[in-house]
């Protein structure tokens, strides 16, 4: 299906604090809901006027086609060439007139409130910031405090990979889960609420206090929380007046794989704070902190801010103190528009969940290999022959974790990451590399195995003789 994302804006074109673009630029944009990743680097170069010299070293580290050859994360894929000229639009209307961007931040306001809501007047508020971390860390900025301790899986983005951000604010802590798949079991924080109840009577003063549950949907392993182990998680995070965060970097990826809305893997299910990442899917510097209803139901119990306007000042200050209020916002909102009208996003997205299977399919060819969770999303975590590891990895970028494969000694565990823009020609390149490699089995038969079977036919027949 191709749809309409804008048309020629007279702001625009009265833009000028840089030169006009080509004329190209001003043909209504449409985009498809398979892959919209065949705008070419140069032609984009020509439609804003960067010189090709400019960017010649660039090539010659990097010649024509091995931008694709990055398996490595989502976060490194191009940028959405349809975010990139939205959000040019959106910049040229806020240098032309500044209370033109109104309309930009109400559009966007009313497409998530549409997306996480069912009433006009239900309590809800949206925050952007320019970084997952930074999103994370402002979305808990008025919950916690320096006593209070946020309950997360060992392996989750907020615990190991952003640097104690969470801590910097407001000095919480951060209590770690020991992970089953990526993921943390209702049963497991039952266990450790009780535990921490039990600790608190004897030493409540010298204690920090479980104020969160944070959990990462889709997980860090590629896995997901089914609906009724979320609801579960927020039924014990609730009675326990304790709220629960969503980290949701990846939840793009999610809603057509499983046919399920955005609101319905999240308000419903009793997710009070969320992390909507997009920077994972092609937006460019944009993120999203979604309060929920939730939040100004369970808020109240805790004594939390819940009046949307004082809310939306704190995380502005609280923005503001950290570093990550910026001036370009109707840039990003403009963004998130796109990326929630007619599920833009959510279409888009799906492409890096198809081609994640289809590298599955591919990778599972190689002798002695073994999936260690079921590809889900757009991420595959396979056990590889280390000699099979090494060869990839000469023309691959890839995440390959330390150690080996506790089942399988002589395996790494490698992790492949697909994202909207990945087509299935890098998935053929890949099986085409492999079996030049001779790492693949290209017939019925591993190559090694079929030459030693043409040995021994050949030995056979001599003594036939």
């Amino acid at each position: 299906m191709m749809t309409t994302i804008y048309k020629n804006s007279p702001l625009f074109l009265n833009a000028t604090c840089y030169k006009k673009p080509s004329p190209a630029f001003y043909r209504p944009l449409y985009f498809s809901s398979e892959n919209s990743s065949n705008t070419t680097l140069m032609s984009l170069l020509d439609t804003f006027h960067i010189p090709h010299e400019t960017i010649s070293a660039f090539q010659k580290k990097f010649p024509t086609g091995s931008l694709n050859y990055n398996f490595a994360g989502d976060n490194v894929g191009p940028a959405n060439p349809n975010f990139l000229k939205i959000q040019a639009l959106a910049l040229a209307i806020q240098h032309d007139t500044y209370q033109s961007i109104g309309p930009i931040y109400d559009k966007m306001r009313s497409d998530f409130r549409k997306a996480f809501t069912d009433k006009d007047d239900e309590p809800f508020l949206v925050f952007l910031a320019p970084t997952g971390t930074a999103a994370n860390r402002l979305g808990l900025s008025p919950v916690l405090k320096s006593i209070d301790m946020i309950i997360a899986s060992d392996v989750s983005h907020l615990y190991t990979r952003e640097a104690g951000g969470y801590h910097s604010l407001n000095n919480a802590s951060v209590y770690p889960l020991k992970n089953t798949k990526g993921k943390i079991t209702s049963a497991q924080l039952a266990a450790q609420i009780e535990k921490f109840k039990s600790h608190r009577q004897d030493y409540y003063a010298g204690s920090s206090k479980p104020k969160v549950v944070s959990i990462t949907q889709p997980t860090e392993y590629g896995t997901y929380y089914r609906d009724d182990e979320v609801k579960a998680i927020a039924k014990l995070c609730h009675d326990n007046k304790m709220l629960l965060q969503m980290d949701g970097s990846r939840l793009f990826y999610l809603p057509k794989a499983l046919n399920k809305s955005l609101k319905r893997l999240t308000t419903d299910l009793g997710v009070d704070i969320l992390f909507l990442g997009g920077s994972k899917n092609g937006m460019a510097m944009s993120e999203a902190i979604v309060f929920t209803k939730n939040y100004f139901e369970n808020g109240k119990i805790l004594n939390l801010e819940t009046n949307p306007k004082q809310l939306f000042n704190h995380m502005r200050s609280y923005s503001k103190q950290s570093g990550t209020l910026v001036g370009q916002y109707p840039a990003a909102a403009a963004q998130y528009s796109l990326a929630l009208e007619n599920d833009y996003l959510i279409n888009v997205a799906y492409t890096g969940v198809k081609r994640a299977k289809e590298l599955e399919r591919v990778l599972l060819k190689i002798p002695n290999s073994r999936i260690l969770v079921p590809t889900e999303t757009n991420l595959v975590l396979i056990s590889l022959p280390e000699n099979a590891t090494k060869l990839i990895e000469q023309r691959y970028e890839l995440k390959i974790f330390p150690g080996n494969d506790p089942e399988k000694p002589h395996n790494r565990l490698v992790r492949f990451m697909t994202n909207y823009s990945t087509t299935p020609q890098q998935i053929d390149e890949l099986k085409t590399y492999l079996e030049e490699k001779r790492i693949l089995r290209k017939s019925l038969f591993y190559l090694p195995i079929e030459k030693e079977l043409k040995s021994l036919a050949l030995k056979v027949k001599k003594w036939g003789e």
